[in-house]
């Protein structure tokens, strides 16, 4: 019996998904294809309530949605691409978290509820919950992560 399956995976700085027909039991894994950008996930991402951010395991931030780009004020062209490390929305006191997190995610771990703070372009302190979990698995483990924001600062004030 053949078994469905879809997966995304990365060519180059694009993210793309295909569906693949396997044997029932064998081991299916995220590839790298020329596939065609994943609609659903462009779908998922740009109208979901959070700030939303894919990252490969380089830490390259691959992807932002529009709520990340209203929550803290920085445009897709001003943080796609560059390493999560160096974006303005992470205090300095903030990176060893954001390294343990990445580190926990690249080995599988869904890390959930971890309240944190991030600042916006205008200087304004955003109390986030954050959510880090793996979306595609590669032969070597973890290769794209998404990292989810909720903006809880109504919530401290």
């Amino acid at each position: 019996m053949a078994v469905r399956r879809e997966t995304i995976g990365q060519v180059g700085m694009n993210l793309v998904w295909k569906q693949e027909w396997r044997p029932q039991g064998e081991n299916i894994r995220a590839s790298r294809t020329n596939g065609l950008p994943d609609s659903r996930l462009a779908a998922y991402m740009d109208y979901h309530p959070d700030a939303i951010v894919l990252l490969n395991r380089e830490g390259i931030m691959l992807r932002v949605n529009r709520t990340f780009e209203t929550m803290f004020g920085y445009t897709r062209a001003e943080v796609e691409n560059k390493l999560a490390y160096e974006c303005p929305v992470i205090p300095p006191s903030e990176l060893p978290g954001v390294a343990e997190r990445h580190a926990r995610a690249l080995n599988g771990e869904v890390v959930a509820g971890v309240e944190t703070v991030r600042i916006a372009k205008d200087g304004r302190r955003i109390d986030v919950v954050v959510t880090v979990r793996p979306l595609v698995r590669g032969d070597d483990g973890v290769d794209i992560w998404i990292s989810e924001f909720r903006d809880v600062t109504w919530q401290r004030h």
